[in-house]
């Protein structure tokens, strides 16, 4: 859409990346428990998953019967707690011996106080009592804690919150997406001058009180000439692309990359690996596919679908 003659911007073109973790922290920092008025995981509403996940995790933590004591299990991303709770309930349940739940521990990690205070009022979480705790960090600092201690990480639907560039490929060469906010002042009901400057310092005690503010943003796209020598794990991410067509926009996951990295060095050798839940392009053959989505938005929220082709073989690397 080209707004530009008629609405106002809140900023200049940037990479994509970066207007999208803006964002996505002023969503997450006013909405709290509202994110779920917007959607839905997979999680959030069934317990399939999650007991699924703790069957899985009970086999394995079975084998190292004589492994030390306790075990941690980390979420990253923790929605409405329900996939804590079902995991929880159904370990319990399964572990007739208790040899494996009465020395699990549960660190629910989330970037929002809000929905980690959302998360804590879930019913079955709470019959789990000295089993569980809550971290507010951001999935882009985790030093806070001991590297080889955790046995075992969930994500939940955070790779395509985190820091993602888009890449086009045009005439053999690359592109990357800048976008721009607008707003139209009129429509939204705001001071554009109070709103700017709300917006560009992340002014959450301020924005908290109009959240569909963030829904009556337009973002404009353009493309610049890019060279990627410089980009983390870049000859993976050129074999990547040479396999693309031109003209599709490719989403590069760099902050879900940034993730295994961590995972990697928090979970203590031999531990029970790592699990992460998402939505994206599978294979080449989605990434290739024409006119498909990579993006969403969600109350105002920028998410990018996840590159599981590229994350693989960054992962296998």
């Amino acid at each position: 859409m080209n707004s530009a003659t008629r609405f106002p911007p809140l900023g200049d073109f940037k990479p994509a990346d970066e207007w999208q973790t803006h964002i996505n922290e002023i969503f997450y920092g006013i909405q709290g428990p509202g994110i779920h008025d917007h959607f839905q995981t997979f999680v959030s509403q069934d317990h399939r998953l999650a007991h699924a996940l703790a069957e899985d995790y009970f086999e394995q933590a079975n084998k190292q019967a004589n492994s030390s004591k306790p075990r941690f299990i980390m979420e990253w991303g923790v929605g409405n707690g329900n996939l804590a709770g079902c995991f929880l309930s159904h370990l319990k349940s399964i572990d007739t011996k208790r040899n494996v739940y009465p020395d699990t521990r549960y660190i629910l990690c989330d970037f929002s106080m809000e929905i980690l205070k959302g998360a804590s009022n879930n019913e079955r979480l709470k019959s789990h009592k000295g089993k569980f705790s809550m971290v507010q960090i951001d999935a882009n600092h985790m030093d806070c804690f001991y590297e080889g201690t955790i046995d075992k990480i969930f994500s939940n639907e955070i790779w395509d919150d985190l820091s993602t560039k888009v890449l086009l490929k045009r005439d053999s060469s690359l592109y990357e997406e800048y976008i721009q906010p607008l707003i139209d002042p009129i429509a939204a009901g705001v001071n554009i001058d109070d709103f700017f400057k709300q917006f560009n310092e992340k002014d959450l005690d301020s924005l908290k009180y109009r959240p569909e503010l963030l829904r009556s943003i337009v973002w404009e796209k353009t493309y610049q000439r890019v060279y990627i020598d410089d980009w983390p794990q870049a000859e993976i991410l050129q074999a990547h692309v040479d396999l693309l067509f031109e003209e599709i926009p490719i989403p590069v996951n760099f902050g879900a990359l940034a993730t295994l990295k961590r995972a990697r060095k928090l979970l203590r050798e031999g531990g029970l690996g790592y699990t992460g839940m998402d939505y994206g392009m599978y294979s080449l053959r989605e990434l290739n596919f024409p006119e498909r989505p990579y993006f969403n938005l969600y109350g105002g929220q920028y998410t990018f679908m996840v590159n599981f082709e590229l994350l693989s073989q960054w992962a296998r690397a």
